[in-house]
């Protein structure tokens, strides 16, 4: 999520430009909170950002930026290795995406 979250910030002028990670848990999952202040996620595509190749960056000219493979990895990892769960909210808490992710605690 790192480079991907410089290019969603770009946009936004270095002094209000944030990032918020809040992490917290209870007996059963841990929750992850992501959010930046950035340009958040491009409305109607909320469903696909994390299938493999789709991606909404583009360079000034128009060109695709990257493989669009970064969220779909994530996912993968979030949902096939841990069992948990990723979802997003755009705009989010910081005015940006906000990814969540919830796993659960192993007993």
């Amino acid at each position: 999520m790192g480079a991907g979250h410089v290019w969603a910030l770009e946009d936004t002028p270095a002094a209000e430009r944030e990032i918020s990670l809040i992490m917290d848990s209870n007996d059963d999952s841990i929750r992850i909170s992501f959010a930046d202040s950035g340009r958040g996620i491009e409305k109607g595509t909320e469903d696909m950002i994390f299938s493999p190749t789709f991606s909404t960056k583009r360079s000034s000219k128009g060109q695709l930026i990257g493989t669009g493979m970064g969220l779909s990895i994530v996912k993968t990892f979030v949902e096939d290795h841990a069992n948990g769960n990723i979802s997003v909210i755009s705009p989010g808490r910081l005015s940006g995406a906000e990814f969540i992710i919830t796993v659960p605690l192993k007993k």
